[in-house]
């Protein structure tokens, strides 16, 4: 049976505290329910922050 996923980008607007600016974040997605607006995202990008130690 054939995949009826469709390949897209999806944007992402929202407030970043961390750098107290507004970002802009787009990531890759395949359309999984066009009616109700779903979409499955391929990867989802996470913020590192490392602390050291005393």
């Amino acid at each position: 049976m054939a995949s009826l996923e469709k390949e897209m980008r999806v944007r992402f607007e929202f407030y970043n505290t961390i750098l107290d600016r507004d970002e802009v974040e787009t990531m890759h997605a395949n359309l999984v329910d066009e009616k109700e607006g779903f979409y499955k995202l391929d990867n989802i990008p996470f913020l590192l922050l490392f602390f050291k130690h005393s």
